[in-house]
């Protein structure tokens, strides 16, 4: 095997260790009722550290049925690679009230739904690059739920993101051989030249 092809298989070996997506989240137990005239107003934030160490087991809901908790430590400047709200919505009465949800910083209405009783809505919002960006920079979020007709109850609601390649803490963590492999590719090489050098 000729010594740049060497190079190029432990190159990608190398880059390999450092591409891995980070998960962050911020989950938010609300348990607030939500009217026509009095919306719920709220904001994800994923940079405390530890979270706010909100935990819970949601179950009874169409979907969503889970415990869930804080994963906090997210800093601004990772890059993202996806992110998405999870609400938990539910009505005692089990009324068909029309509600929305609507990110305030940008007037992007995500959803709108209706006849809750128990209800669990997920929203991916991966494709919108000016929320990734925003969130990138801040790890903030603030959101609107809102009832078009009726009450209902906010339950929780969760912000989930994934940091893409090459994030800080790609460094941070242990490099699983990466160090050993550089040193044996400069080892490589000084052979590789020596022999060259010989002829």
């Amino acid at each position: 095997m000729h010594l740049p092809r060497i190079l190029a298989c432990a190159a990608g070996l190398i880059a390999s260790q450092t591409l891995f997506a980070v998960p962050y989240t911020d989950f938010d137990v609300i348990n607030r009722s939500v009217n026509p005239v009095t919306p719920y107003l709220g904001q994800f934030d994923l940079t405390l550290p530890g979270g706010e160490n909100d935990s819970a087991t949601m179950s009874g809901y169409v979907n969503g049925n889970g415990t869930y908790s804080d994963v906090g430590g997210f800093q601004p400047g990772m890059v993202l690679g996806s992110a998405a709200i999870s609400l938990w919505l539910s009505d005692p009465l089990g009324g068909r009230e029309s509600w929305a949800a609507t990110l305030t910083d940008f007037s992007q209405l995500l959803t709108v739904g209706s006849s809750i009783t128990t209800h669990f809505q997920a929203t991916d919002f991966s494709d919108y690059g000016e929320i990734l960006l925003s969130i990138t920079g801040t790890g903030k979020l603030a959101y609107q739920i809102s009832s078009l007709s009726g009450d209902f109850q906010l339950d929780a609601a969760m912000l989930e993101v994934t940091t893409s390649a090459l994030t800080p803490e790609a460094t941070a963590v242990p490099d699983g051989g990466s160090t050993a492999l550089l040193m044996g590719l400069g080892f490589l090489s000084l052979a590789g030249f020596r022999k060259l050098r010989g002829k």
